[in-house]
């Protein structure tokens, strides 16, 4: 917030402030006032105090690849919500993480309300640096990790669907998991209580249909 003082040809001095300049920013919260001193060195009585309340910016968010298809907003101090998009045109995710089913180039900024008197006053962050977005070749649209795993398993597809179903089977064909989803539109993640050995993950939805084998090692 820039503080002014109406007598510019004077040297002026801040309570808070350790410029002397008759034009400053005030950067911390609190009651600032000033005075001015003229050039036989006589100093003026303070001037009437002004209250500041200095609210802080969302951090520069930093895009990093949390999934195959998931994309995450990370800074220091997080936002209210996010503002997505992919090769310069807005995206209308406003979630800190982003299912990024197509290949390109994302960025982010973070934004702040505060309830203000009378009013909302909104931050943004500075934007994101650039996060290039590119599959591996081949990739069938859907990704299990970890691959053995000990722990929760992550289950994602780049395309959303409605009414997927999630089935986990033995070698031998045994049900021993089935979920239905009803908007798979983001990763999910599994904590099944297995014993080590291979199981069978499908999912299936609509046309879409994927096997894959999962190692668990306890």
């Amino acid at each position: 917030m820039k503080l002014v003082s109406d007598n510019p040809f004077l040297k002026t001095t801040w309570n808070l402030i350790s410029d002397a300049a008759p034009q400053v920013y005030a950067k911390i919260s609190g009651a600032y006032f000033a005075k001015v001193t003229d050039n036989n060195e006589c100093v003026s009585p303070p001037s009437n105090a002004v209250g500041v309340d200095v609210k802080a910016l969302p951090s520069t968010p930093v895009i990093a690849r949390v999934g195959t298809y998931t994309l995450a907003a990370t800074g220091v101090i997080e936002g209210d919500d996010y503002t997505w998009q992919r090769d310069g045109q807005a995206l209308s995710a406003r979630t800190q993480f982003l299912k990024a089913g197509q290949e390109g180039q994302y960025g982010v900024r973070a934004r702040l309300a505060y309830a203000v008197p009378g009013r909302t006053l909104t931050c943004f962050s500075k934007p994101s640096g650039l996060f290039q977005l590119r599959f591996e070749s081949g990739d069938s649209g859907l990704s299990v990790y970890p691959n053995p795993t000990a722990g929760p398993l992550a289950v994602e597809t780049r395309e959303d669907f409605t009414n997927a179903t999630l089935t986990l089977l033995t070698p031998a064909g045994q049900v021993l998991f089935s979920e239905t989803v009803p908007e798979f539109n983001e990763r999910r993640f599994l904590d099944l209580p297995l014993t080590s050995g291979l199981y069978l993950l499908e999912v299936r939805a609509g046309n879409f249909r994927q096997l894959r084998r999962i190692v668990v090692q306890r």
